[in-house]
This record gives structure tokens, sequence and C-alpha cells, in this order.
């Protein structure tokens, strides 16, 4: 048996005696409240990680009894860095700082079924068209207004088709619609 054979079984029974407080410890301090329905696939990202150590890292942690350590700070790492996989994947879409006038699930106010302050893209249409026609919405921009208003598609179908978290995507058809109306008040003055 080699010597990376025998740090595997070894490594194997350290998860399998310490696995639940693992991932107890991920559930109860790191990836709480909204998060902790996220807690066992951010426990097997951070598995994943130390695997993909180097064998001489792995080997001294497990000697100086510090994986621990290293998968609960990782995790931390994880959960709160906006560079993080992990935080691109599930923990963006969370944060709540989202204009309210983009929530597609919330209630809408009884003003025609539109927030006040929102964009309607009806009163504004034929001139965002125009907008895009004369090309005064750059690529990106059009084709977002295109996605959401004309093809009807969801926030969830445009993160995919540009692999953008929600939060860029909803802050750039922002823009997008305020370009749109900055145009169309233009062509009314």
């Amino acid at each position: 048996m080699t010597q990376e054979e025998e740090l595997n079984i070894r490594l194997n029974n350290w998860f399998a005696e310490n696995w639940n407080h693992f991932v107890s410890e991920v559930k109860k301090n790191i990836a709480w409240g909204q998060m902790s329905e996220y807690a066992d696939d951010l426990c097997i990202l951070m598995y994943e990680e130390f695997m993909k150590k180097p064998y001489k890292n792995k080997l001294q942690m497990l000697t100086d009894d510090k994986i621990l350590h290293f998968l609960l700070w990782g995790a931390s790492f994880q959960i709160r860095s906006g560079q993080s996989p992990f935080y691109k994947q599930y923990r963006a879409s969370r944060v709540k700082h989202i204009p309210h006038y983009f929530a597609e699930n919330e209630e809408r106010e009884k003003n025609n079924g539109y927030y006040i302050d929102e964009v309607k893209i009806d009163d504004y249409y034929e001139c965002a068209m125009e907008a895009i026609k004369e090309e005064y919405l750059g690529y990106y921009h059009a084709k977002l207004i295109e996605l959401k208003f004309l093809q009807n598609k969801t926030y969830k179908d445009i993160c995919e088709y540009y692999d953008i978290p929600i939060l860029s995507l909803k802050r750039d058809l922002t823009a997008a619609l305020g370009i749109v109306k900055k145009y169309c008040e233009h062509l009314n003055e």
C-alpha cells in the first residue's frame, strides 16, 4: 500500500468520525438563517477543496488535527467572500438589496399591477423598439430588453443565458430601462 493510499484511508476515517460535527457547526455558526438550506452543499464544497490539497498539506493537517479548522475557516470564507464560487452560485441571488420593482414573485401594489416608481415597458414600448433599432442602446442592454420584455424570459433564464448573477442582471436591466426612459423623454421634448 502506498503512502497516499494509507493517507486516504486515514482521511476517510477522520471524515466518517467528524462529518456530522462539521455539518452541525456549519449550520449553527456559518450558514444559518436563509443560507441553512445550502449548508450541505457548502460542506461538500469544502470537502472537495480539502481533497484537492497536495499530499503533504493533507498529511500535515491530519497530523496537527487542523482539518476541522481548515474546513470551518474555508466555509466561512466561501459564504462571505463575493469572489468565491459558493457565494456566486448561492448567496448572491439571496441578497436582499434588490430594487423592489424587479421582484417577480412579490405581490404588486394595487396600481394597475405596477409599483408606483416602476418603469412600465408598455408606456415606452414603441420608443424602446426605436431606441433598439437606432442602436441607441448597446447590444447587451438591447438584448436584455428583448429577452425580458419581448420574449418574456424569467430572470433565471436570462441569468443562465449570460451566466451572470441575478443582482448583476437586475442592475443591468435597470440601467437599460433608464436609458430607454431617457431616450423616450428626449423624443417627447
